[in-house]
């Protein structure tokens, strides 16, 4: 981040036989309690529009690198305040 703080995410992509690019992947911030208009209280990523259901990721046509690329690159920017770090 501009910060210099070190932020993971999981991603998470549904997949059953056969793969189903059409369901929204789920990202979530991990090791850390913060806050950011893009978090939820469980600190998934919620904000960016692309993600937010299967239909909007159906719409969007993104590729998952893209889509990822921006939401880090978002983070980076704009990263959330941190209020506690957990393992």
């Amino acid at each position: 981040t501009i910060s210099k703080t070190t932020i993971v995410f999981s991603l998470f992509v549904r997949v059953s036989p056969p793969a189903d690019n059409t369901k929204a992947p789920q990202m979530t911030l991990h090791g850390v309690i913060a806050s950011h208009n893009w978090l939820d209280i469980r600190m998934r990523v919620i904000g960016y529009a692309p993600i937010l259901s299967d239909q909007s990721w159906r719409s969007s046509k993104l590729k998952l690198g893209d889509a990822v690329y921006a939401v880090i690159h978002h983070f980076q920017l704009h990263p959330p305040s941190i209020s506690q770090v957990v393992d």
